[in-house]
């Protein structure tokens, strides 16, 4: 995989989320808010059910629009690329979970070539070694006529990591990538993204609810409150206590010594 994104962040200015209703109410999820990603990093969006995280990745794919404010991939508007454009430079992830009878894992795989093929969707030469290289580095290497119904959860979302590697752009956004995973691959999946970032030119933006990894593996944090956004290092957030109101109202603390999470009876 060719190393892109050398300049190519994410920079979201004056963004307000939400959802409107046919009588003129709605939700508020966050109001003006901002959030930079340097290129070839990882942030982490971090924060309660409902804050808003899922959206905002959803508004960068350019799948929910948001009420006011810009978002830059790079130096180009997100909301004045076309749909050609877009696919080129950002690539999505969703929580769905995909569980596709009889589709191969290369096929799967080859569905992230979709921009850069003909019209009827057949793969170049160069597409298909574009698809192997992707799942040789998501580690998948041998599972290439594997059904997807077949996979482990963890196997799983590796494909689907390679299908947006396959995509090729240089922004990666990823709903709570580890979901549904057990400890070990918790980890895996979140030392592929840091390789990815690191190693092979990716700007990486994902939302998890595991803390305890996004505290010792990511670059940047992102911790939505009460629709306010607080970034910084993990050390940063941890020192100025702004990790702490995660757990507020709750029986939880957080013990910023250990880095641990503890309950509290």
């Amino acid at each position: 995989m060719a190393v892109v994104g050398t300049n190519t962040g994410i920079c979201i200015k004056g963004l307000t989320l939400g959802y409107k209703n046919g009588s003129g109410g709605g939700r508020i999820l966050c109001r003006e808010a901002g959030l930079e990603v340097a290129p070839n990093t990882v942030c982490v969006l971090l924060g309660r059910n409902g804050t808003g995280k899922s959206t905002l990745l959803r508004s960068i794919a350019r799948v929910h629009t948001p009420l006011t404010g810009e978002i830059f991939i790079g130096e180009n508007a997100v909301w004045r690329m076309t749909d050609r454009e877009l696919s080129e430079v950002v690539s999505f992830v969703s929580t769905e979970i995909v569980n596709t009878r009889n589709l191969a894992v290369w096929d799967m795989v080859g569905l992230g070539r979709a921009p850069y093929t003909n019209w009827i969707g057949q793969l170049a030469e160069s597409d298909s070694q574009a698809v192997a290289r992707a799942i040789e580095l998501v580690g998948m290497g041998g599972f290439e006529r594997k059904s997807i119904s077949s996979l482990s959860d963890g196997e799983r979302q590796r494909v689907m990591i390679a299908r947006a590697l396959a995509q090729d752009t240089p922004v990666m956004v990823l709903d709570e990538p580890t979901a549904f995973l057990d400890v070990p691959n918790r980890y895996e999946i979140a030392l592929l993204l840091c390789s990815l970032a690191h190693k092979h030119g990716k700007t990486i933006l994902y939302s998890t609810h595991d803390l305890e990894v996004a505290l010792q593996l990511a670059d940047r944090l992102c911790l939505i409150v009460d629709g306010r956004f607080s970034t910084g290092t993990p050390e940063e957030l941890i020192q100025n206590g702004v990790i702490d109101t995660l757990f507020e109202r709750s029986p939880l603390t957080f013990d910023p010594a250990t880095k641990q999470i503890k309950l509290t009876l």
